[in-house]
């Protein structure tokens, strides 16, 4: 039970932080186990879930002969699919398979982190009305009593906090969008990868740098591109990369299509497919995939400062308005409902 916990709530992060030491280190001429070896002795009692996967680590490398990303798959460190991506990189440029590895988990929470800060402070705030409905209910009546007790005519509370049932309404609206908007997203994953990528250019980004990004260190560590496209296709996590790939590895097999041309189907920008397609047409495929990955990189970190920025804003605007709205109709009531006092 605490590994789960573990694994859901701190083990991303102490994983990123566990990667860059591993990338640095193996930039400046250390091996993989020199390293985990000290840093596992550093980490001491304090952690014992990610000295444990360190230790797994060092027994199938130093024990079973396992490669580093096998051995990294089987300790739980990596997934299949991150195994898949590194191994070859591990052959020419260890480091940057680390790098990949934090980049990648990077770009596949920055939607989500988005998405987040959109809905979170007005479920957040949509939780404490419902928390203390009843004390302000009872505040708004106190407020009321002076003129309730002598008026006639009772003003009554506003229907906000009568009961739960209004803010109970708009949490599960709130919610129902902010979870109908993640379906979505996996239906067009699993339906239409063109209208996905034309209305959510950040994951038409993030499939770019996911794995031309991975394309690029194969082609650096002497694999083919038609090695590396099938490499590709048979990830089983990424059903957007799995199902492009698989339909480029037939198209190049059967020589009726460049990759390029595939590409164009599914929506991808202009300038992208310009590089790829001069690459292919001028046997300068190495050079074109670089251009792409620096290319989409700048226009990642461009997207993403926007929509931090402006998703973050709306997420505030409208939970000043929850805030707001209820305590407007607590002031009318106490000022304005007052006039219609009766003796």
């Amino acid at each position: 039970m605490y590994e789960f916990l573990y694994r859901k709530l701190k083990f991303k992060k102490e994983r990123f932080h566990l990667f860059v030491y591993i990338s640095e280190g193996l930039r400046n001429g250390s091996t993989i186990v020199e390293l985990l070896e000290t840093i596992k002795e550093s980490y001491g009692d304090k952690n014992k879930y990610i000295q444990k996967y360190i230790q797994k680590t060092l027994y199938c490398m130093e024990e079973l002969g396992d490669s580093e990303a096998e051995a990294l798959y089987k300790s739980s460190l990596i997934s299949l699919e991150e195994k898949q991506s590194i191994e070859h990189i591990f052959s020419s440029e260890p480091y940057k398979a680390m790098i990949f590895l934090n980049e990648k988990t990077s770009n596949e929470d920055n939607l989500k982190w988005a998405i987040g800060m959109l809905f979170f402070p007005t479920i957040f705030i949509l939780l404490l009305y419902i928390i203390f409905q009843p004390e302000l209910k009872e505040m708004t009546n106190e407020m009321l009593a002076p003129v309730n007790n002598l008026s006639l005519k009772k003003i009554a509370v506003p229907d906000w906090f009568e009961d739960r049932t209004m803010f109970l309404s708009y949490l599960t609206l709130v919610l129902g969008v902010m979870f109908g908007l993640f379906g979505f997203v996996s239906y067009l994953k699993k339906y239409n990868i063109p209208l996905l990528f034309k209305i959510f250019k950040i994951k038409e980004r993030e499939f770019i740098l996911n794995n031309f990004e991975i394309i690029q260190s194969l082609l650096n560590s002497g694999q083919s591109l038609m090695r590396s496209v099938e490499l590709l296709s048979e990830q089983t996590n990424d059903i957007v990369a799995k199902k492009i790939f698989s339909e480029i590895r037939s198209s190049m097999q059967e020589g009726d299509k460049f990759m390029y041309e595939v590409l164009k189907k599914y929506n991808i920008d202009s300038a992208t497919i310009s590089y790829i397609m001069s690459g292919e047409k001028n046997n300068s495929v190495n050079n074109a995939i670089r251009s792409v990955v620096n290319y989409n990189r700048d226009r990642y970190n461009l997207l993403i400062s926007i929509l931090s920025k402006y998703l973050q804003l709306a997420g505030e605007i409208i939970m000043t308005l929850i805030i707001l709205l209820p305590l407007i109709d607590i002031i009318n009531v106490t000022t304005i409902g007052t006039l219609n006092f009766q003796v």
